[in-house]
């Protein structure tokens, strides 16, 4: 009987061993898990984080990008309001162009004849509307002070007048004045309209 007592003992020795070591096992185990769980966790974690910030930089930029396109669409708006003022300033001096005094037209037409080179003879043709200040009598009085001849060709089609000298044509109709000046003070009037003057 002791035998047996023995064996059993021992059995129930090796049983509570395996279970000692069977609940190390398991205990170890579980930490392993737990803290590789724990890391992957961590690194989940982590991604996230750069993720969110990395949308955020995004959606930064993002609201960023859609200020400077509001900003640049205000500024363009604003430049062709600019523009807009700008023309409508050119067409008004256009129209007062057309309504000067058959005094200041004969004044700006002899003014511009003196300081064109021309030899010889030329033609002089001026719109309907300075027909009536700039005539033969008028032309003929001017050619007395020029170093060549005029002779009164047909009409133009446009305000102002232009001397046709064999081929070559001097441009003073007012359109071409006023495009000659406007693009020599573009800056100059814009600059004075965004001010506000």
């Amino acid at each position: 009987m002791e035998a047996m007592d023995a064996i059993d003992k021992m059995i129930a020795e090796l049983n509570h061993e395996a279970k000692v070591k069977r609940q190390a096992i398991e205990t170890e185990e579980k930490a392993r898990i737990d803290a590789k769980f724990a890391a992957a966790w961590s690194q989940k974690e982590a991604e996230i984080k750069h993720h969110a910030v990395e949308a955020q930089k995004q959606a930064e930029k993002n609201h960023q990008q859609a200020i400077n396109r509001r900003i640049k669409a205000a500024k363009q708006e604003e430049l062709r309001k600019d523009y807009e003022v700008l023309e409508a300033f050119f067409a008004e001096a256009y129209q007062k162009m057309n309504e000067l005094s058959s005094e200041k037209i004969q004044c700006l037409a002899e003014s511009a004849l003196k300081q064109i080179s021309v030899s010889g003879e030329a033609i002089f043709r001026c719109g309907q509307q300075q027909s009536e200040s700039l005539t033969n009598d008028w032309l003929k009085r001017v050619n007395q002070g020029l170093s060549y001849q005029l002779t009164m060709g047909s009409p133009l089609d446009q305000s102002g007048f232009v001397v046709e000298d064999h081929g070559i044509i001097y441009n003073f109709t007012y359109q071409a004045l006023l495009a000659e000046y406007k693009n020599e003070t573009r800056e100059h009037w814009l600059k004075l309209i965004q001010k506000g003057g």
